[in-house]
């Protein structure tokens, strides 16, 4: 969906959720995904904006001193549900070549 229809239906029916949690992508992707049943796979990216770092095995607090440090144009910062911290560094790239 675009960013105004997930506006819409995420106002009239909260953040869809199942047992894995929600999920979102940082890039804009086909409307239809690949995947089974439609699901979206990395190919399935059509402009790469963003990239994510993450770690699952530094402390909460080391990802963020981490983060702090690198000389990486980070736009966002967001916790993935306490287990670990989401950096996404804008990219400058045109084509998934170039990602």
């Amino acid at each position: 969906m675009s960013r105004d229809e997930w506006l819409d239906y995420v106002a009239k029916h909260g953040v869809p959720q199942s047992k894995a949690g929600a999920w979102l992508r940082p890039n804009p992707c086909a409307k239809v995904g690949s995947g089974e049943g439609g699901a979206v796979k990395d190919s399935d990216i059509v402009s790469p904006r963003f990239l994510v770092l993450e770690s699952d095995v530094l402390p909460l607090e080391k990802q963020l001193s981490l983060f702090s440090k690198l000389k990486l144009p980070i736009a966002m910062v967001l916790s993935s549900g306490g287990k670990s911290i989401h950096a996404w560094v804008k990219l400058a790239c045109s084509t998934l070549s170039e990602y």
